[in-house]
């Protein structure tokens, strides 16, 4: 299976191409399809400094708040 293909089955993705990986290996497929399309990756846990800061642009949000050892 390609890491595209993995990273879309194994992430939930939203209509804001947020991927919520449920474990470490989805969250590794995650960032290969980053890696693999040249995208930008944003890393979220609970999003309590997002408005820290200046604003940026990311092509992918990682949300790992629902992250499971």
């Amino acid at each position: 299976m390609t890491v595209r293909r993995r990273a879309r089955r194994a992430c939930d993705v939203t209509m804001t191409n947020t991927l919520k990986p449920r474990d470490a290996k989805d969250a590794e497929a995650a960032v290969g399809l980053a890696l693999a399309e040249g995208k930008t990756l944003e890393i979220v846990g609970q999003s309590s400094k997002r408005g820290i800061g200046r604003a940026a642009q990311w092509d992918l949000s990682l949300d790992l708040s629902d992250l499971r050892a």
